[in-house]
């Protein structure tokens, strides 16, 4: 049993509100053209065979065995994209269908935790609801960032009420949470291997709970994986996560040191870690330092001064965040406070987890990798705000200020998104007026009737219908 600590003061914070508050920041971006890996899902869920979910080829390097088994990930968000490809061209309805459903499961788990975990739970899902990370996962809707977040996030929600219920006597009641954090866990590895890098913080919070439910948590998590893996072997004759493993050299990837360097960067997109200044004095002098080293290891050649200085600014900031998880790590359980269950240990190894998988298992840094660690670091810099005069009110206005952020960078993706869109609709266009041609009088030429466009397409280039039609390379992060 988890050990017996004065149970916390049910909180009145009513959170209803957030879960709505992410469909409608999916909402908003419902009409924004698809951008990132979005591409590739929408043609990979129309082409799926359900039966043999790798049974699709394109000429993407370096993959050409004729299918695309070494795809990094499970089948299961491609099934969920196939689920709802029968809208068809209708990016708004796709978009709501498929994303919205995660949207709020990760609302509503994120409030849930935050309930639990903090004193003042509005002012730590503020930090979250604006952190640029946060806006931007939801706003990329068909993304497998956003259902593998959502997964995981109930998970550690999960987790947290099965600890509470049995600390509080109920151990039936906990065991039931456990379960359903195993089944959450088990979905999200199926979804993507990488949250693999949060199955030792929660086996490691359970040891120390010293509680049956931990077993069943990671026993039914295993099992859920195990059912997949099992089913793709039989299919294909090869266990799928084991070659993507093993391949994964393959395909590109950035150095150690530019990938630090990176995670740290666009840490500071997640909840802006200032209120450290007040609270954390030292800590944020520890992340000025951390994200200088970063800076020094993993510069990129010809970077001029002012570029190096808003690099290490960024670095800084998400030192920041990895100093105060750090701290919370190592010393959380000797400062418990009233009603914790070792939360400090549990929020603080999500973060450093999160932070050290994005390094060693990714090909390269991208803030959407960091978004599984956006709630437990917003979940921090509140119980940092909650321990000194004027915190809370520093945590709100830089909220303010990183929801102001978040904005104008949604803007300005979005924008990108059109016109990327914009540019590749007229290339197309331009391919189809000159397919056919007896001369080279176009602005392609004859080769891109029969060269590298025809050959990735697959399809003749006059049936390209769009971004979503020709398709993009598919998503090559492990």
């Amino acid at each position: 049993m988890p050990r017996h600590v004065p149970a916390p003061v049910p909180s009145r914070a009513d959170l209803s509100w957030v879960p709505w508050v992410c469909a409608a920041l999916v909402l908003l971006a419902a009409g924004k053209a698809p951008t990132l890996d979005e591409e590739s899902y929408l043609w990979l869920g129309a082409q799926l065979d359900l039966a043999r979910p790798y049974d699709w080829e394109r000429a993407w390097p370096p993959w050409t065995e004729g299918n695309g088994f070494v795809y990094a990930h499970p089948p299961v968000h491609l099934a969920w994209m196939h689920l709802w490809s029968w809208l068809g061209d209708s990016l708004p309805l796709m978009r709501l269908s498929v994303g919205m459903p995660w949207a709020m499961l990760l609302g509503a788990a994120v409030a849930r935790l935050a309930v639990r975990t903090t004193h003042h739970p509005h002012l730590a899902v503020l930090a979250w609801i604006t952190s640029t990370t946060v806006v931007l996962g939801l706003q990329d809707s068909l993304m497998i960032d956003l259902p593998a977040t959502a997964l995981v996030t109930v998970a550690l929600a999960a987790w947290r009420e099965a600890i509470e219920h049995a600390a509080s006597g109920t151990e039936r009641d906990g065991t039931r949470w456990a379960a359903g954090a195993g089944l959450a866990l088990g979905s999200a590895l199926a979804t993507k291997y990488s949250m693999v890098v949060f199955v030792p913080v929660l086996a490691l919070h359970a040891a120390r709970a010293r509680w049956r439910g931990g077993l069943v948590m990671l026993g039914l998590a295993a099992g859920v994986l195990l059912v997949v893996e099992a089913w793709v072997t039989a299919t294909y004759g090869r266990v799928h996560v084991w070659e993507v493993w093993t391949r994964r050299a393959e395909i590109g990837a950035g150095t150690a040191g530019a990938r630090a360097l990176g995670t740290l960067a666009r840490a500071a997109l997640l909840s802006l870690p200032l209120v450290l200044v007040l609270a954390r004095p030292a800590l944020a002098a520890i992340g000025v330092g951390l994200g200088l080293a970063a800076l020094v290891v993993g510069r990129p050649e010809g970077l001029s001064f002012s570029a190096a200085a808003l690099l290490l600014g960024c670095a800084a900031l998400g030192g920041m965040i990895v100093a105060r998880a750090g701290e919370a790590t190592l010393r959380g359980a000797s400062r418990r406070r009233k009603g914790d269950r070792d939360d400090a240990l549990l929020l603080g190894g999500w973060v450093l987890a999160g932070v050290a998988g994005v390094v060693a298992l990714h090909n390269y840094a991208s803030a959407r990798y960091l978004f599984p660690v956006a709630a437990p670091v917003a979940l921090l810099l509140g119980r940092a705000a909650e321990e000194v005069q004027a915190g809370k009110r520093v945590l709100i206005a830089t909220s303010l200020l990183s929801g102001v952020l978040a904005l104008a960078l949604a803007i300005a993706d979005a924008r990108l998104a059109a016109a990327g869109e914009d540019v590749a609709r007229a290339a197309l266009a331009e391919v189809a007026r000159c397919e056919g041609a007896a001369n080279d009088d176009c602005a392609l030429g004859a080769g891109a009737r029969s060269g590298p466009l025809a050959a990735a397409t697959g399809v003749p280039v006059a049936a390209a219908g769009g971004v979503a039609g020709g398709g993009s390379p598919p998503p090559q992060d492990s």
